[in-house]
């Protein structure tokens, strides 16, 4: 992303504490939601290619000690925030995963092809849901608990928590070839983007919706607020994407998109900002 590793870390970790203090002060189930995002993130570490690379470079003993120390030094501020809050025992737990993981290598192919909700042609949804199953396993299984304890505000986390894996289905920009097989105008193009993103990311968190509105239907306004916020920034997502095609969005525009995210009122400036550098990019290629 072009940000200088020792401040990305401070970032990360000023993230992670400012997160932490949010989940603690809002859910009770809050030490369990921190191990699962422990192990998701450590499980990234394991991706096929990655230990391939890792394992002809450095023989078993070193590579061995290698993935359990990566695994140990990001389960390490974790560790510390169970402890920090006193919450000792999901500790076993994430230490055995994170040793556990460190053995563990994600398969490179599948024979089985996962089935998605969406149709062939919004590729974004169709790969990035497959490419995040085990994400959104692990959301509506928090959700699922949400419900059984009739935690709302787990619930809303859940909800936030979908429109932000959503989001990743967006950072990577497609070929050049994609987006010029479309015989269409720039305004079309991105109409057509966004109408799929809007309609997809509903149905991914319509189930969630509808529980909480079924379970807890005086927060309705809160329900509401929150859906539309989330759609609203899948809208900035989407055409921020296409501001800077064909290259990725860089860090001063992903950090407008992040004040937008968390400003709403700023996004009735930055889309229109992010439209028309979309326009002219597009332009050109189709």
């Amino acid at each position: 992303m072009g940000i200088q590793p020792f401040l990305a870390i401070l970032i990360s970790l000023f993230g992670l504490c400012v997160g932490t203090y949010f989940l603690f002060s809002k859910m009770e189930y809050a030490s369990w939601v921190i191990v699962s995002i422990c192990i998701l993130i450590t499980s990234k570490t394991s991706e096929s290619k990655r230990v391939s690379h890792l394992i002809t470079i450095f023989n078993l003993k070193e590579f061995r000690k290698i993935r359990l120390l990566e695994n140990l030094t990001i389960a390490f501020p974790f560790l510390i925030i169970l402890i920090v809050y006193v919450e000792y025992t999901p500790i076993p737990l994430l230490l055995l995963a994170s040793f556990l993981l460190s053995f563990y290598k994600a398969k490179k192919t599948t024979s089985f092809i996962i089935p998605t909700p969406f149709s062939k042609r919004p590729f974004e949804f169709t790969s990035g849901f497959r490419k995040q199953l085990i994400t959104f396993i692990g959301i509506y299984a928090l959700f699922g608990i949400s419900i059984a304890v009739s935690n709302f505000n787990l619930g809303i986390f859940c909800l936030i928590a979908i429109y932000l894996t959503c989001f990743s289905f967006y950072s990577e920009p497609e070929d050049k070839l994609f987006v010029w097989i479309f015989n269409q105008s720039p305004k079309k193009f991105i109409f057509d983007k966004v109408k799929t993103s809007l309609r997809y990311s509903f149905l991914m968190t319509l189930p969630l919706i509808v529980s909480l509105l079924i379970i807890c239907p005086h927060q309705y306004l809160v329900i509401s607020t929150f859906s539309a916020l989330g759609l609203l920034s899948i809208v900035t997502m989407v055409i921020a994407k296409y501001s800077s095609f064909p290259f990725k969005m860089n860090v001063p525009k992903g950090i407008i998109f992040s004040l937008g995210v968390c400003l709403p009122p700023l996004l009735l400036a930055i889309i229109p900002y992010f439209y028309s550098q979309a326009r002219t990019n597009l332009k050109e290629i189709l």
